[in-house]
């Protein structure tokens, strides 16, 4: 009888340790995932504003090269105004940040 007893107390310590145990793993993958999910919208939030500063900065050059060509006609600014055109062609691809970082944000 207290062999019973005995049995049917150490099922439950094996149960109650196997839970614990259970859900300590489970609460780790957890911590694990949302701060994954943080990093990624930091990320997305750095290169939104990294887009925007590249962006304010070749519409600065623009309106430099546009002030200057009006006060000074006779200064051949082209060279500026191709390499402005180019920056904004291949920073075309970087504009789009509304899927940027998603497939990490369930």
């Amino acid at each position: 009888m207290i062999d019973e007893y005995i049995g049917h107390f150490f099922e439950e310590i094996l149960l109650v340790i196997a839970s614990t145990a259970g859900t300590t793993v489970f609460a780790y993958f957890r911590s694990i995932r949302n701060k994954q999910i943080e990093n990624a919208l930091a990320l997305n939030k750095i290169h939104q504003r990294s887009w925007q500063i590249e962006k304010s900065i070749l519409l600065l050059a623009k309106l430099t090269a546009n002030q200057t060509k009006q006060a000074h006609p006779e200064i051949d600014t082209s060279s500026l105004e191709e390499v402005v055109r180019e920056l904004m062609k291949d920073n075309s691809t970087y504009g789009n940040t509304k899927g940027f970082g998603s497939s990490a944000i369930p």
